[in-house]
């Protein structure tokens, strides 16, 4: 208990354990002297709040600090009066929060270090209650549908722009049966260009094993899927072509003397009129030397003679 000019004037024990002293250590001290915070001598000070009339009552946190050591209270303060009604001081009440703000710092630590984790991922993530509104979603979604807050919406209105569930819906077919599900769709982006999405739905359950909510993920695979098709597409040409290539293979029976090929229905053909029927050859005729000598003497000496001119020259 302090009166109007800040003097202790009153004190339990829990008090007295908590700042170290004894009770006659305490009481006629100032209080922010024996007890000195992060809101002594301010505005936010529990006590002027009061004085100034602006409050009847105020509760507030307030931290102290001692070897660098910080410890945090919770304030609740209230006047008392006089047999006059005239206000005499003010109550106040310390709680030790030190722990409950060192949790609180560690949580919001773990929180923050998920929602990065969350974020990185670039697979699209949802986190869906059983009534298929969307509690969360990360940033690779929020990027696909324009950086939109679509949180507390139905993933069926976002993501399919329909009044009502999907057919064939892999998040209902999870919350009915508890496992995994797996479909590919084909969903509008934010550009209007159509996307293949690999979708699973994954159920998580609570303490007692039942399904409480859903967590999807789309995995973007429109380029898996074009170059796939591409492969197919390729393949598909390949075959085409090597239908059309024609081999010449096995032993051919030739004739010694006038050098015709027998075929496979026992007919005699030339050379050049077999090698055009069973491959993709095609034959142009000429004359070697040997034979340009023997049947054309004349032309081969005028032949010679040119390239002999043409050599010495």
């Amino acid at each position: 208990m302090t009166d109007t000019n800040f003097n202790i004037i009153r004190v339990n024990d829990a008090y007295t354990d908590m700042v170290g002293k004894k009770t006659d250590e305490c009481i006629g001290t100032k209080c922010y002297d024996n007890r000195g915070g992060e809101k002594c001598h301010t505005a936010e000070c529990p006590l002027r709040i009061i004085l100034s009339g602006k409050q009847k009552a105020v509760r507030c946190e307030c931290f102290t600090k001692e070897n660098s050591h910080k410890t945090h209270y919770m304030i609740t303060a209230q006047p008392f009066y006089g047999n006059r009604g005239k206000l005499a001081g003010i109550v106040e009440s310390f709680q030790d929060i030190t722990e409950q703000k060192t949790i609180e710092g560690h949580l919001r630590e773990q929180e923050c270090f998920y929602r990065t984790v969350f974020d990185t991922i670039q697979d699209g993530i949802t986190v869906l209650d059983l009534d298929l509104n969307i509690i969360q979603a990360n940033q690779t979604v929020e990027l696909y549908y324009g950086n939109t807050d679509i949180t507390g919406k139905k993933c069926y209105q976002v993501y399919h722009n329909k009044k009502g569930p999907c057919e064939n819906c892999p998040a209902k077919e999870a919350i009915r049966t508890g496992k995994l599900q797996k479909v590919e769709i084909t969903v509008p982006d934010n550009q209007g260009d159509n996307l293949i999405i690999e979708l699973f739905a994954v159920p998580f359950h609570d303490a007692s094993g039942n399904v409480c909510g859903i967590v999807e993920y789309g995995r973007n695979i429109t380029d898996r899927r074009k170059a796939e098709e591409a492969k197919v597409n390729l393949i598909s040409e390949l075959h085409h072509a090597l239908s059309e290539i024609k081999v010449l293979k096995g032993i051919l029976p030739f004739c010694s003397y006038c050098k015709k090929i027998r075929d496979d229905n026992g007919y005699w053909e030339k050379v050049d009129v077999y090698i055009h029927e069973h491959s993709a050859a095609d034959i142009s005729h000429g004359i070697c030397p040997d034979c340009l000598k023997k049947f054309y003497p004349e032309h081969y000496e005028q032949i010679k003679n040119g390239k002999e001119d043409s050599e010495l020259s």
